[in-house]
């Protein structure tokens, strides 16, 4: 297997690690159980600290 093989082989492989590393950032997200909690963050830019 030449390096040129090998360097293909880890890029094919680091993209699908990305892909799947972000469907599951998304899916922890959106789940049902979480929507309380993500409410909340959308909101942190509009509260009045004073």
């Amino acid at each position: 297997m030449s390096n040129q093989e090998i360097m293909t082989l880890l890029g094919t492989a680091q993209t699908v690690w990305l892909v799947v590393f972000f469907a599951g950032l998304v899916a922890w997200a959106f789940w049902p159980s979480r929507r309380a909690e993500m409410d909340d963050h959308s909101r942190i830019p509009l509260r009045d600290d004073r």
